[in-house]
Formats: C-alpha cells, structure tokens, sequence
C-alpha cells in the first residue's frame, strides 16, 4: 500500500481551521458580537466561540465599538477589526505549524482566508436584507451606505435590521419612500427623526 503523506494532514487540519474561523467572524459580525479580547490563544481550532470575557454586542452602530475597556485608545479587538484579526491570528497558526509543512503550502491556505470570509459575511448580509441573490455591483455598495447611514445616525445595529422586516414588499416596486421610512422611523434616535440625519 502506498503511504499517506503525513504533511497533506497537516494542511487540511490548517486549511479546515481557515474555513472554520473566517465563517465564525463572518456570524460574528452579522450578529454584532465583539469577542474583546481576540488574540490567538482566545481562539479555538474547532472554529467555536471561547474564552470571551469582556464581550459585547453592538447596540448604536460603531465599527470602533469595544467592550474591554484595557482595549482602549488602540482598539485592536473592536467590531471593525474582527476579521483582519482573524487572519492575522491564522497566520501566526501557520507559523507554529511550519515545521510541519512547506511555507507554500501555508501561504496557500492562508491566503483562502479574505475569500471565504467575504462569501460567508455577504451571504449572511444578503439573508439579513432579504437579497436572495446577491450582487457584488449593486447589493455590496447598498449595504455599505447602510451600514454608514446607521454609523451617521447611531442607530441600533439589531433594532435596524429587525425594523427592515416591516417595510412593504411592494415598497421598493413602487418606489414607496414614505412606507419605508414610516417602517424604520421607530429605530432612529429622537435627534434624527423626521428625516433629519445627524450634523
């Protein structure tokens, strides 16, 4: 019988540690979960949520939001930062395993990471605003001016996309302002209702 070469178990161990952790941040970040304290030995090879002490989850929109205190000015761990920390930690993953593998083929699985992670995150996204098939050209730029909307306004991350399931089906056919505003009005803060954005 031919012998199994050992290294192509070490490279699926790594490349499943890759897939697992880009599509754990991608929930996180969907959610507005802030881990707090992300660094490699608070992450687990098994691509589950752990040692989270000073966690958090977003309420008034802000990609710098962070619920460890010892996390300021710097704010490594904020929300923002999650998914570069991510790749970051797998990398130093790969450093421990080089013994074990070529560097190429680490490079290789590392480098899967921002694709993955982009697929999980936008398929997450795309459930979260009703697209069922989503668009890099026209639905990416849609979330994003969201997103900088509920920043401007500080608007609740959750309450936003839960008040998304009261505007009209038939509000975007008909270009219905008035009834998609009416369904959101209740999530922005007092300062800014009546279609008065934030100075």
């Amino acid at each position: 019988k031919q012998k199994r070469d050992p290294e192509n178990r070490y490279v699926g161990l790594l490349r499943e540690v890759v897939r697992r952790t880009a599509e754990l941040i991608a929930q996180w970040q969907a959610v507005g979960f802030v881990h707090g304290v992300l660094n490699t030995d608070n992450m687990s090879l098994t691509g589950l949520t752990i040692d989270y002490g000073p966690f958090g989850f977003l309420n008034a929109y802000d990609p710098q939001y962070t619920p460890n205190t010892s996390d300021l000015p710097g704010r490594r761990y904020c929300y923002g930062n999650q998914p570069q920390i991510g790749a970051w930690n797998l990398a130093q993953l790969g450093m421990a395993m080089a013994p074990l593998m070529t560097s190429e083929a680490i490079q290789k699985e590392i480098s899967a990471y921002p694709e993955i992670f982009h697929t999980a995150y936008t398929s997450r996204f795309a459930a979260k605003l009703g697209i069922l098939d989503w668009s890099a050209a026209s639905d990416a730029p849609l979330l994003s001016e969201f997103l900088a909307l509920l920043r401007r306004d500080a608007v609740d991350f959750t309450n936003a996309f839960r008040a998304l399931a009261a505007v009209p089906a038939t509000a975007a056919a008909e270009s219905d302002d008035a009834a998609a505003i009416a369904a959101l009005e209740g999530v922005l803060p007092p300062a800014v209702r009546g279609g008065k954005g934030a100075e």
